[in-house]
This record gives structure tokens, sequence and C-alpha cells, in this order.
């Protein structure tokens, strides 16, 4: 009987721009890349027989890259790196579990990382940042 595959998430990375450079694995809470089915659909077209010729589907994804992070807003934190680069598209590779030794890669469109929280709290930010409209990341082996 086969036994169960999963992973633990972490350690791993989280890094962006040209040649990875920025690191942004050590704020990281939790990480992940999420696939949305877009369907589109033809209207249906009836004829004379009585019968029905159906629209076709066209299914595409959109992908985005989400995480939770501790906010760092020294000058060369994270976010400040997300304010700097705002507006811009930038590589990241994601590595859920180095042991496991497969990674993601792409391009995401930046977004400012909100900045603040509640008083006497360590301040986290959610961030979802959306890839190019028709990419894809690809998921691959670490080498």
């Amino acid at each position: 009987m086969p036994t169960p595959d999963s992973y633990k998430m972490g350690p791993g990375t989280l890094k962006f721009d040209t040649g990875l450079a920025t690191v942004a694995s050590i704020q990281v809470v939790s990480a992940e890349i999420v696939a949305s089915e877009q369907v589109e659909t033809e209207d249906d077209v009836d004829v004379l027989t009585g019968d029905t010729l159906y629209g076709d589907e066209t299914i595409t994804f959109e992908w985005v890259l989400s995480a939770t992070i501790l906010q760092a807003i020294g000058s060369s934190g994270f976010v400040t790196w997300s304010w700097t680069n705002a507006g811009q598209t930038k590589d990241f590779e994601f590595i859920p579990n180095t042991v496991a030794a497969r990674k993601i890669t792409g391009t995401v469109k930046v977004v400012p990382i909100k900045i603040g929280g509640a008083s006497k709290s360590r301040p986290q930010s959610d961030f979802s940042w959306r890839l190019p409209r028709g990419t894809a990341p690809a998921l691959g082996a670490v080498v």
C-alpha cells in the first residue's frame, strides 16, 4: 500500500528581482502561489432541426503570489523594496521547502506593501501580487 506524500513548509526561500538579489525569506510568515480558473463560454446556437450547437469554452488561469510578512521598513527592508519598485514587473523564485528541491519561478507586478498596524505589535502585511496576464509560473527542480 502506498504511503502518503507530503512536505512541511520551510525551510525555504522567497527571492525577487534581477539575479534574485532581493531576499524576502527572513520576513515571510506564509507564502503560496494560487491559480484561479477563468471560463469564457460562447453562446449556444439553436438550429432549425431542434439541435443545439454548443458554444466553445475557453479556459485560462490567473496566477497570484500571496504572502504574509513581518514588516521591516529599514532602507534595505522588503517593504521599502516594494515601494521603490511599485508597478514594475520583477522575477521571483519561491522554494517552499529546500529539502523537497522544487521551486516555482515567474514574474509578478509589484504593488507597495502596507505599513503600520496595532500599537505595541509586530506588524504583519498580507500581499497578493498578480503574474502578468497570459503568463504562468514554472514548477521545476532546484539545481
